[in-house]
């Protein structure tokens, strides 16, 4: 009897939607969702500070307070640069600094070695092949020398990236891929 009803419910539904089409059933099953503004307690706030709403990551006192710089965003800006000298032990990470800065004035005002061209040649070579999708576009293509990366931080990249083992090729180079655009990418 209960296999009969599964059946007929089941049965009942394809009819429905043969019935309304499959426009008018995808839309009936919208309308019954409830909409996020009716939900009390969901945030609206484009950035937080624990429980203060903040309009802008500018106006963060905390930020300020421990020199973090002043928030940007667009083309060509990083929002971290090199490693920390910070060192746990020999296979921990090491964390970026939070620099919010371009590629350009990170190599010229901070000293950092991000500029491309002038990393060592086996770090440059070594790169290509660990980083090629990145390397072929932003490098080649698009002629950027200066990274959000620096020399040091891609090093200890890849120190830790040949740790990785039993991972097939592509699940590696997948990995590979986020690190040099999150990383990297200006």
């Amino acid at each position: 009897m209960k296999r009969t009803l599964v059946a007929n419910t089941a049965h009942s539904a394809m009819i429905i939607g043969a019935t309304l089409g499959v426009g008018a059933f995808v839309a009936a099953l919208a309308a019954a969702q409830v909409p996020t503004s009716s939900l009390t307690g969901l945030s609206k706030c484009k950035f937080s500070n624990a429980q203060t709403c903040l309009t802008s990551p500018q106006t963060n006192p905390l930020a300020a307070a421990l020199g973090l710089g002043t928030f940007k965003r667009g083309a060509g800006m990083c929002s971290m640069m090199g490693v920390t000298p910070v060192v746990v032990n020999s296979g921990s990470t090491q964390p970026a600094y939070y620099v919010p800065i371009s590629g350009e004035d990170a190599y010229t005002t901070s000293n950092l070695k991000n500029k491309f061209s002038e990393w060592d040649m086996a770090n440059q070579a070594a790169f290509q092949l660990d980083c090629p999708l990145f390397y072929k576009d932003q490098i080649l293509d698009q002629q950027k020398d200066y990274l959000c990366c620096t020399e040091d931080q891609y090093r200890t990249m890849q120190t830790q990236y040949r740790m990785i083992g039993g991972l097939c090729d592509v699940s590696k180079q997948v990995l590979q891929n986020v690190w040099c655009n999150y990383a990297c990418h200006p």
